[in-house]
């Protein structure tokens, strides 16, 4: 991540300022002119970060290479689920000799009570999400009010 951001920067930057532009970040073109194709299109090392033009083709059916499913910490997590899983169900299955005897009514219980606190837990959230969404969209309006009090100003003054 922080080597491809040197290298581009370095490239960047005009040949006779080298030296002062690696000094002072505000003297750095925001964009590159000379890049090279193959450098820009080198595999991301974060998870979020992707290449749109590969989205638009279809090799995204068939390309794996940084995505999750390549993901080693995936794979383990699944092993482990899939074990502790396992392990479950022969332990119950040695344990139990006639699982039609097994009183339900508890586990009935405990769903009923889990799926009313999910809802609660949704309901919380969902406000919160609604929230957070007004007050960006009120931000949003106070930006674009004081940029037309600015340029009313602005126009005002010549």
């Amino acid at each position: 991540g922080n080597e491809v951001r040197r290298r581009l920067c370095a490239r960047m930057a005009p040949a006779d300022a080298k030296m002062e532009a690696a000094e002072d970040p505000e003297k750095q073109p925001l964009l590159a002119e000379d890049a090279d194709e193959e450098n820009m299109l080198e595999e991301p090392d974060d998870s979020m970060s992707y290449d749109a033009r590969k989205l638009v083709t279809f090799n995204v059916l068939t390309e794996l290479g940084g995505t999750v499913w390549t993901k080693g910490s995936l794979w383990k997590m699944m092993g482990t689920l899939m074990a502790t899983a396992l392990t479950v169900s022969v332990c119950v299955a040695f344990a139990l000799k006639d699982p039609s005897k097994l009183d339900t009514s508890k586990f009935s219980a405990i769903s009923g009570f889990l799926s009313v606190i999910v809802g609660l837990l949704l309901g919380f959230f969902l406000s919160s999400s609604v929230n957070r969404w007004y007050a960006c969209t009120n931000g949003f309006l106070e930006l674009f009010d004081a940029i037309r009090g600015l340029h009313m100003q602005l126009s005002a003054l010549g």
